[in-house]
């Protein structure tokens, strides 16, 4: 193997290591990823920690890294970081021109449709560029040899490829500004579609969305952490709520020490998933949730109210950044009604209530 292509694959590699290092997710980003480092501290596919059929390999060297990096979402960028750096070594030295010329046309489709936006541009555009820069220097260099062109041109072209595509997407990812989503605005037809999936898959993986996502979880966490006490609270999340990412997961892993509801709403059955209980993913079927019997208030881990629910009477509304809430309710002896529930506080034991009086 040439010197000059080793350098040049191991030197491509180190800057894939760089350009993502700037960028990486502080905080976990979706549903599969707390999954993910869910399975780190506990391996259970019927709990979906990670989801089916499991990635053991994966998760394996997740908790290898973990274990000396102590933070889990810090042990999955960095086991992807290394992964995209491998790849690209890899992709680079493949030198089979009938591996190049027969892979590269569905390769690029399929890049530029699926994988060249926003997200997914500092995983992928290491391959991309590299792929393309092999395909052509041995275009080149047998041009050259057949003296239709000039060997040192070859790199002018190289370079010009890496820049187009790094300008094109590599500088859309780090300056474009994430697109606020209105939920109250309907989404029907065609173009409603087309504009969530923009929103999903363009505009909310930007660099400045991903430090939006993690300030708004933040806020979340640290503010529920602040106002309400572990012992007076339970913390609830919405599956069906058209206005609200369902944050059960995340609530899961920043916040573990307290009670936790995920509740159906919506037009689906109704029915509820208590993570501290479950044995599973599945869902208890029923309308009627017993309440620990010193919780003081409900709290719902939901980024708007859902307009089409009543509010109950008494609810509190908590202003935090980017246009979020949070939504609290007292509890007292009465049974709390909403959207088709009820919250009933279990009674305490005869002692607990004498030595409290």
């Amino acid at each position: 193997m040439p010197r000059q292509d080793l350098l040049l694959a191991l030197s491509l590699s180190a800057l894939t290591l760089l350009s993502r290092w700037p960028y990486r997710a502080r905080m976990l980003y979706n549903w599969d990823a707390v999954q993910f480092a869910l399975a780190l501290k506990e391996y259970d596919v019927a709990k979906h920690q990670p989801h089916p059929p499991g990635y053991i390999l994966y998760v394996g060297l997740g908790r290898l890294l973990n274990s000396f990096l102590h933070d889990p979402t810090l042990s999955y960028v960095v086991l992807a970081m290394l992964a995209s750096a491998a790849a690209t070594l890899v992709v680079y030295l493949a030198r089979e021109w009938f591996l190049l010329g027969w892979m590269l046309p569905p390769v690029l489709v399929y890049t530029f449709v699926h994988f060249g936006q926003a997200g997914y541009v500092l995983t992928f555009l290491p391959a991309l560029v590299i792929l393309l820069t092999r395909a052509l220097l041995t275009t080149l260099e047998e041009a050259a040899a057949r003296r239709l062109a000039r060997p040192e041109w070859r790199w002018g072209l190289v370079a010009a490829v890496v820049g187009v595509l790094i300008f094109a997407n590599g500088a859309f990812f780090v300056s474009a500004r994430p697109l606020p989503r209105d939920f109250d605005a309907p989404r029907q037809g065609l173009v409603g579609r087309l504009r969530d999936n923009a929103h999903e898959w363009l505009w909310s993986r930007t660099a400045a969305a991903l430090r939006e996502h993690e300030a708004v979880l933040g806020a979340y966490v640290n503010t529920i952490r602040a106002f309400y006490p572990l012992e007076e609270t339970v913390v609830l999340t919405e599956l069906g709520n058209p206005r609200s990412y369902p944050w059960l997961r995340h609530a899961m892993f920043y916040l573990p020490e307290y009670p936790i509801y995920e509740l159906r709403v919506g037009e689906v059955p109704r029915g509820y998933y208590a993570p501290q209980s479950g044995a599973t993913m599945r869902l208890t079927p029923g309308e009627r949730i017993t309440l620990p019997p010193r919780v003081k208030r409900l709290v719902w881990f939901v980024d708007h109210w859902d307009p089409a629910t009543q509010r109950p009477r008494g609810l509190e509304e908590i202003a935090l950044p980017y246009g979020r809430w949070l939504y609290a309710l007292p509890v007292g002896r009465r049974p709390v009604e909403y959207a088709g529930y009820t919250f009933l506080k279990a009674k305490e034991p005869r002692r607990t209530a004498r030595a409290r009086s």
